[in-house]
């Protein structure tokens, strides 16, 4: 079963030959579906594409609805809204709208490109999904989905951009991965990769000049990020095979937040938190550990331009930073194993404290 619906998708110009709204629908394979709703304008740019290369049964789906307040031009060269899907192989879904108020005209363009390998789709449900949403101007957004093991699959895949010139950038080529944007206001940046297995990553942003990224190259994994503000940064690396979480909250400007949780197999485990909500704070967090080994780093910075930096290269240690005023330094570094490490600068500005634990079941509280 095969079904096709457009609905404005190429409307001739009454003064020439020049076409406005257009549509490409390319399937091939079976229970394949596909939607192109352009209305309300005249430059938009649809590309559906289903096909079986793989040789498995398509059941593909995809969904495109592009909308726009201005009028448009029959002779467009550049379009306001444009979309792209492309899927071949199995089950999957995708599906795109996009709102472009006019204003400045700058083009919203969303992709979505999914590919499974293997011998084993899902039996319920798809086995790739993918959701955009985008309204204003000049956002992009763009996923890559798909899978490297034969046993398992599907990838859950979901943006939303309100505002303008925001960027979003999801690489899923691992299995049963779910990344989750959501970006109002303007110029923020998402990039999410998770070649691992079941990764889970949320990214909420909303300001100006944002910037987030996650690469989860391990096994059950969690990154959180919650930006509000202008100008902050955040990065998470997960390339450990346990069982890591890593949360970011960041409220105020020009904040920074590095998090790298890393080991060897089999299931060395990192938690961290960061919560930075003063102006210019940076935070450095770095785990790793033995076979079997958890490590704990909580930082907690209200006030501006504070500075702390944690690492655990050790097993089942706990460190805690809490800078409530300005200018203040936190350095935590331990190697050895069972200690816990804890800094607490709250009344006066300029302090600086460092912990160093080498050994087993230390203890160590500074309190300036």
């Amino acid at each position: 079963m095969k079904r096709i619906f457009i609905a404005s998708v190429s409307a001739l110009a009454i003064a020439g030959a020049a076409y406005a709204n257009e549509g490409t629908i390319n399937q091939d394979g079976t229970e394949n579906e596909a939607v192109i709703t352009q209305e309300d304008g005249a430059e938009g740019v649809a590309t559906i594409n289903q096909g079986t290369a793989l040789g498995l049964a398509n059941e593909s789906e995809a969904s495109i609805t592009q909308s726009e307040d201005v009028d448009g031009d029959p002779g467009f060269s550049t379009p306001t809204n444009e979309a792209t899907v492309n899927q071949s192989g199995e089950t999957m879904s995708a599906s795109v709208s996009q709102n472009n108020y006019g204003g400045l005209s700058a083009t919203n363009t969303a992709s979505v490109d999914q590919m499974s390998s293997g011998a084993n789709a899902t039996t319920n449900g798809f086995s790739q999904e993918a959701s955009i949403v985008q309204d204003g101007e000049g956002n992009t957004a763009q996923a890559s989905q798909g899978r490297t093991n034969l046993t398992s699959s599907g990838q859950e895949f979901s943006v939303l951009q309100d505002g303008d010139f925001n960027t979003s950038t999801s690489d899923q080529r691992g299995n049963l991965g779910v990344a989750t944007v959501q970006q109002f206001g303007m110029s923020n940046s998402s990039d999410i990769a998770q070649p691992g297995l079941e990764n889970t990553a949320s990214v909420l942003q909303n300001g100006i000049g944002n910037d987030s990224e996650i690469t989860q190259g391990g096994n059950f994994t969690e990154a959180y990020v919650d930006q509000i503000g202008n100008g902050n940064y955040s990065s998470v690396t997960q390339v450990s095979t346990g069982f890591s979480i890593a949360s970011v909250s960041q409220t105020g400007d020009d904040n920074s937040s590095t998090i790298t949780q890393s080991g060897p197999a089999p299931r060395p485990t990192g938690q961290a938190t960061v919560d930075q909500s003063g102006d210019g704070n940076t935070s450095v967090i770095e785990q790793g550990g033995t076979n079997n080994a958890i490590n704990f780093a909580f930082v907690d910075q209200s006030g501006n331009d504070n500075f702390s930096d944690i690492l655990q290269t050790g097993d089942n240690n706990t460190a805690n930073v809490t800078q409530g005023t300005n200018l203040n330094l936190a350095d935590i570094t331990q190697t050895g194993t069972d200690s816990v490490a804890t800094i607490m600068q709250t009344v006066t500005d300029g302090n600086m404290a460092t912990i160093t634990q080498g050994g087993a079941m230390n203890s160590a509280t500074i309190n300036q």
